[in-house]
């Protein structure tokens, strides 16, 4: 694509998608309507700002880099401050605000663990694959393909893992301790934390840049426009930005997530155009039957996240088809993919929806995600530096 030509592509797609969002709105599909514009918020927040959940542990570890961590604790401590106030006032009025709970047992460990090797291997988290895929990276194609096969299995065995998920069951972390406690102990967690890694960040005279600080003085230079479409945003503005669209969607009492989306969106296509799959356990537990395949809710909101992405990408003149380098990283990024959407449905969560979504609402099941899928991560860098980086 003709660089000169891009950014007038993105603006042309961003007027495409109001009218769309405009006509959804008078017709009164609400739900779409929103879903739609949260993913759209989401893809472009998420390329801009390169904010990536994997590569928040992996450089920690890895390169001894806070940046990115510290974004992340940002946007925890953030979004569990916005998901406390909209919870407390929903206890004295007709607002519904809800949690994402799940529960804790054998295969919330494993899943996590597995999850995690997957992002490292694969190159991406869940919502990092969809962001790649929409700024034209091939590899994260077939990471996506991978995706959608181990979520598929899992759903497949669904009744063989999910009796082993009941260790411990629904825990919302008020219920036992009160909101205060809970909340005044989950913030000194976060905020300790954060507080350690700008600590080493000062000890090790780190600079908070995201991209090279000579990009960043050429990015100085330009025009008002270029400053929010082109030049990166630091991770800062990401974690304030996505914390602010995720109290919309509590507020739109839904919990976002990658993973289920594209099962549901992938399940509509197998049981319209291949078999029927409506009697999987998986499927025909749900009481809300009305909500499975294309009208799940959050269908439309990572089909709009690669689109935002694509708009970002193209308004910032950056989208370019970049093929793969060599045979073995299309292999890794389809076994990546695969190990992500499995351990996905074996944990029944993933970086999103457990960690980004979870951990905020107080949910014990989000934390013993992160503690695992980060042993995963560390696996999966073992694997990527002994296996796959050097030949």
């Amino acid at each position: 694509m003709i660089l000169s030509k891009q950014r007038e592509i993105g603006f042309i797609l961003v007027i495409v998608n109001f009218i769309g969002i405009v006509a959804t709105i008078v017709c009164s599909n609400y739900n779409l309507a929103i879903a739609w514009s949260l993913g759209l918020c989401f893809g472009f927040v998420f390329q801009r700002s390169r904010f990536c959940t994997v590569g928040a542990i992996r450089d920690v570890f890895l390169l001894g880099n806070y940046n990115l961590a510290k974004g992340v604790l940002i946007y925890l401590s953030l979004s569990t401050t916005f998901f406390t106030i909209l919870y407390t006032i929903s206890l004295f009025s007709p607002l519904k605000i809800v949690a994402k709970l799940e529960p804790i047992g054998l295969m919330t460990l494993i899943g996590a663990f597995i999850f995690g090797i997957g992002m490292v291997i694969a190159g991406g988290c869940a919502s990092g694959i969809l962001i790649r895929m929409g700024e034209g990276l091939i590899m994260q194609w077939w990471g996506f393909l991978g995706l959608i096969v181990g979520s598929f299995l899992g759903v497949w065995l669904y009744d063989w893992h999910h009796p082993l998920n009941y260790g411990i069951s629904y825990v919302f972390l008020p219920e036992y301790l009160g909101l205060p406690i809970a909340m005044v102990l989950q913030m000194t967690v976060l905020l300790g934390m954060l507080g350690l890694f700008y600590y080493l960040d000062y000890k090790n005279k780190m600079i908070d840049y995201p991209f090279p600080q000579s990009f960043q003085q050429t990015a100085a230079s330009l025009s008002a426009t270029d400053k929010i479409l082109k030049k990166p945003w630091p991770y800062t503005w990401g974690a304030i930005i996505l914390a602010i669209l995720s109290s919309f969607v509590y507020l739109w009492n839904q919990f976002w997530g990658i993973t289920n989306g594209l099962i549901h969106l992938f399940a509509g296509l197998t049981d319209r155009f291949i078999m029927d799959i409506n009697h999987w356990t998986f499927f025909a537990k749900n009481p809300n039957q009305h909500l499975l395949f294309f009208n799940h809710p959050l269908v439309p909101l990572v089909i709009a996240t690669v689109i935002g992405s694509f708009v970002a990408s193209l308004l910032a003149r950056e989208f370019r088809i970049r093929k793969t380098a060599h045979p073995r990283f299309i292999y890794s990024a389809i076994i990546g993919g695969f190990l992500m959407g499995f351990g996905a449905r074996l944990a029944h969560g993933c970086n999103v929806s457990a960690v980004m979504t979870g951990i905020p609402t107080y949910s014990l099941h989000g934390w013993v995600f992160l503690i695992f899928m980060t042993l995963g991560v560390l696996a999966g860098i073992r694997i990527l530096t002994k296996y796959l980086v050097v030949f």
